[in-house]
């Protein structure tokens, strides 16, 4: 193995008198140094190593042997980890991939002087032999720590694999998907998502193998699904650990709170039966996209103007009852207009009061304004769409101390990478100061990867402005943005 350098004594004395925690904190890398041929050399001694070699600079490519046997296997996993952030390299961290058949292995890096021990956080290679056991695999990946991701053929039954997987005790965490088939349902949001957790296009488990109620678990669950014409389209499954989550598709609105009636009664209000305190908590969404998350009171009254809503262009994403709220996606301005209309209306059965959430695309934000403050505000949103700023918002939050409601406005386009031009800036300037509020109003604008957060009132000048998470001063076209702001300031 390597040693690190000999430290003169008056350096030693120094680290002895100072620590080696300020150096770090002041951004002093204490490590000592070695390179990508030395690591590579190191690496090629490691148990079970059968090739290694650098790919591209900064970059190292082993091939290990599964049959090994698992202390090997798990030694050479904890050396890996200690060679990539033990030693500092010419050109920061090396990225070392390791392979095994249809599995590979990523080494995390860790940043210098973390505690972080390679024990928990190398990635599972003593867990090999047991993952190439493990049938209908098409590829696998160790990111490290206890995680394994696992990807299984197409149409294998990843119910009855699952359970097989789980019938005995592993300190590893399962995460197996496989694609749908031709007779599943159609994944309504086939766009991976920022705040989905499921993969797009496909059935999912998380399952905690160290939790002995595990395989149980699973086999509740599936018994209860079996012969329904429900959808298990993600399960985490961790009983010990306090919850279940699953989340079940369902063909229409109408089959939304069959399905919790089912599984209520299948799988218990208070957790699976006879198993413990775990309690089930279940996701069902439609076909078409529709979500509802727990089947409080008052959802059949929200879920009752689905189909109102599609007839004016729009589709329901979702229904909180506990919230009073129903989130809505609409392709263009004229749906919007004529849900806000309907909404409006004297055939709207629900409350004013209730919360519309409506966006133009899945992965952008959502306008969040109740039905009663929607007419005021929609000439803004339909003005900032017809612009180009098409997944603009308009939303309103009380301050802290509750005495004031605060619009939120949001300038943004899907795809836009350039920045503004002046005219442009000059064209939001103008499409703003028309419209009237009462107040400060928080504005924000996103453009060519950037966001800017300003403060005004209809007439006024900006304030509090501000650049990205860390708050810095705007420049460049933010800056001008904010200087023809105030040059149209009343």
């Amino acid at each position: 193995m390597m040693r690190p350098p000999a430290v003169p004594l008056l350096c030693l004395a120094l680290l002895v008198a100072t620590g080696c925690a300020p150096l770090e904190g002041r951004g002093i890398d204490l490590r000592p140094r070695s390179s990508i041929d030395t690591l590579v050399e190191e690496i090629r001694t490691l148990p079970g190593i059968t090739a290694v070699a650098e790919a591209d600079p900064g970059s190292v490519e082993a091939e290990i042997d599964g049959t090994t046997g698992v202390r090997d296997l798990t030694a050479t996993a904890e050396a890996l980890f200690a060679l990539v952030n033990d030693y500092r390299y010419p050109h920061g961290t090396p990225e070392v991939e390791v392979s095994s058949g249809r599995f590979t292995a990523d080494v995390p890096a860790s940043p210098p002087g973390s505690a972080q021990p390679a024990s928990s956080a190398a990635p599972a290679l003593g867990a090999l032999p047991f993952l190439h056991s493990l049938p209908e695999v098409a590829a696998g990946r160790l990111p490290g720590g206890t995680r394994v991701e696992i990807e299984l053929e197409a149409d294998t039954d990843i119910g009855a694999w699952t359970e097989a997987a789980a019938a005995r005790t592993r300190p590893l965490e399962l995460a197996v998907h496989r694609p749908r088939t031709a007779a599943e349902p159609a994944d309504p949001t086939p766009e991976q998502l920022p705040r989905e957790p499921d993969l797009p296009n496909a059935v999912e488990y998380l399952v905690d193998l160290d939790d002995p109620a595990s395989r149980a678990a699973l086999e509740d669950i599936h018994a209860a699904l079996d012969q329904t014409p429900y959808l298990l389209t993600r399960a985490e499954v961790g009983p010990s650990s306090g919850t279940t989550d699953l989340t079940v598709q369902v063909p229409g609105w109408e089959d939304i709170l069959p399905a919790y009636d089912h599984l209520g009664s299948a799988l218990g209000a208070g957790g699976l039966p006879d198993r413990g305190s775990a309690e089930v908590v279940a996701a069902v969404v439609t076909d078409s996209g529709l979500e509802v998350k727990s089947p409080d009171d008052g959802l059949t009254e929200l879920l009752a103007v689905a189909d109102p809503i599609a007839e004016h262009g729009g589709t329901m994403t979702s229904a909180n009852a506990r919230q009073g709220s129903i989130g809505i996606r609409v392709g263009d301005v004229d749906a919007l207009t004529a849900v806000v209309d309907y909404a409006s209306s004297d055939a709207w059965p629900l409350s004013s009061a209730t919360r519309l959430q409506i966006g133009s695309a899945p992965q952008s934000d959502s306008s969040h304004l109740t039905v009663a403050e929607w007419p005021a505000e929609l000439p803004l949103l339909v003005s900032l769409w017809d612009a180009g700023w098409d997944t603009s918002t308009v939303g309103r939050h009380t301050t802290e101390d509750g005495t004031a409601s605060v619009l939120d406005i949001g300038v943004s386009a899907l795809d836009r990478q350039a920045p503004p031009t002046a005219p442009e800036q000059t064209e939001i300037v103008r499409l703003l100061r028309a419209h009237d509020w009462h107040g400060d109003g928080a504005i924000t604008i996103r453009a060519a990867g950037q966001t800017m957060h300003f403060a005004s009132t209809a007439d006024g000048r900006a304030s509090s402005a501000s650049l990205g998470p860390d708050g810095r001063r705007p420049t460049g076209w933010t800056a001008d943005l904010i200087d023809a702001w105030n040059a149209t300031a009343g």
